[in-house]
């Protein structure tokens, strides 16, 4: 019944999503076309991230804005004696947690293991990027199976992993609330900025986040967006986007934000540079405003 009762409420929601998804795509032989996000967003990585987001959230170790990066395996293996720490409490309480089930593991297991299957093949297929929240269904089960094999450890094993688990979950709550380096982009901060010091007819282009952007804009002036262009790979994509898009235009705010979704290689703002004179205005966590002249920075006017 309650089952039936969700699928009553969501049924709205399916009949829409039905029309965006490529589902085609799990039949075997069928192509998966161009990818969802340039590139197929999955790594078989992804399922211990999940994990690690199950228990300690998006704050202990690297951020997401790390892990977007080219250079993510080298920040991984810098951080990986904290990986590691909150790894071994979850590994050993999971683990045992499947002995102490006897009889029951099977059910229990297949409560956890067929949704992130189901996930793995929409991802692999290229039908739905993975994100742990998709998963989200699971973690009250991985959440009771660790909880029940650290009750099962020896007292002093058990004392120890739930203490550590306990300090790195703290750890990682103290980064989520103070530490800049996760906040997630201030949209709406940049945003005002823009509103509050725009001029008439300055174009704003928010790749990316053109929709967040638009939310909270209230200015008149014409927000650009990047809605399904392909990622920037080399300078020469960069010039060719800007010719397009700004054409005449004598100049433009420029809003950043996840920027590994269009401009991975940080090619636009070195293009506008090329082109006029650009300077940075604003930045908030996660974000950073720009202002763009195509007139340089010596020839402008007092």
């Amino acid at each position: 019944m309650a089952f039936g009762a969700g699928l009553v409420l969501v049924s709205p929601w399916l009949l829409k999503a039905s029309g965006i998804w490529a589902v085609d795509r799990i039949l075997p032989g069928s192509g998966t076309g161009d990818a969802l996000r340039g590139e197929t967003t999955f790594s078989f990585l992804a399922w211990p991230y999940s994990l690690q987001t199950f228990f300690y959230g998006y704050s202990l170790g690297p951020s997401l804005r790390e892990l977007h990066q080219p250079d993510r395996l080298a920040v991984m293996r810098a951080a990986w004696p904290l990986l590691l720490a909150g790894a071994l409490p979850v590994g050993v309480g999971l683990l045992a947690g499947v002995v102490r089930a006897g009889r029951k593991r099977g059910p229990l297991l297949v409560w956890i293991v067929v949704p992130i299957l189901i996930l793995t093949v929409l991802a692999v297929r290229n039908v739905k990027p993975w994100n742990p929240r998709y998963v989200a269904m699971v973690f009250p089960w991985v959440l009771c199976l660790a909880a029940w094999g650290l009750a099962a450890l020896p007292r002093r094993w058990g004392l120890a992993a739930t203490v550590v688990l306990t300090c790195l979950t703290l750890w990682s709550l103290g980064g989520y609330y103070w530490n800049g380096r996760y906040a997630k982009a201030d949209v709406r901060a940049a945003s005002s900025f823009v509103d509050a010091h725009n001029n008439v007819g300055t174009p704003i282009l928010a790749p990316v986040i053109t929709s967040v952007f638009k939310y909270y804009y209230q200015g008149p002036e014409e927000v650009m967006d990047t809605y399904g262009l392909p990622p920037l790979k080399n300078a020469a994509e960069a010039d060719s986007f800007l010719d397009s898009t700004l054409s005449e235009r004598s100049g433009c705010w420029l809003v950043l934000a996840r920027e590994w979704y269009f401009d991975p290689g940080g090619h636009l703002p070195r293009a506008l540079s090329r082109r006029g004179h650009l300077r940075l205005m604003n930045k908030a966590p996660g974000v950073r405003v720009y202002l763009w002249s195509r007139q340089a920075a010596n020839e402008a006017k007092p």
